[in-house]
């Protein structure tokens, strides 16, 4: 039985928020269920609802895709594509801060990794797992306070 009205109840309803809890969880009829969410509905301002018209008639309408996620099936091959190059352009950049990868699969490895290794030098000491040298033009000896500047001197370069 619908718990707002008493007739036959079909849906079931959140009471407060999204817990799936059976105590925040009771049934209503399509008719009350609606009501219920409608009131809770919010009008889109005008500048929104203008929004949403330009896109539907730029995006939608048209029978040629205009962006490249708009065609599905051209759009499965191209992101493989470019999560494919995404991933070797961060390792790269990774790479060329001297951070060795090896043994390391998944892009959240290599950030972790990166993250320790900066954190490191931030400190003034290199990771013991990097594999720089003198010959990298770095001084590890620069005191905390002036490391940041040496590295935007650095970068400048």
């Amino acid at each position: 039985m619908c718990q707002s009205c008493g007739k036959p109840g079909s849906e079931i309803d959140h009471i407060s928020g999204s817990s799936d809890e059976p105590t925040n969880l009771q049934l209503l009829c399509n008719e009350c269920h609606r009501a219920k969410t409608m009131k809770n509905m919010i009008p889109a301002p005008d500048e929104e609802k203008a929004l949403i018209a330009a896109l539907f008639i730029e995006r939608i309408v048209p029978d040629v895709p205009v962006l490249l996620a708009d065609d599905e099936a051209e759009w499965q091959r191209a992101w493989s594509a470019l999560k494919k190059e995404r991933r070797q352009r961060l390792r790269d950049e990774i790479e060329s801060m001297g951070i060795n990868l090896a043994g390391l699969k998944t892009r959240a490895e290599w950030i972790v990794k990166r993250d320790a290794v900066l954190s490191e030098r931030a400190q003034g000491q290199p990771a013991p797992s990097e594999s720089l040298s003198a010959s990298d033009g770095f001084n590890w000896d620069i005191g905390k306070d002036t490391f940041l500047e040496h590295l935007l001197n650095r970068s400048t370069r």
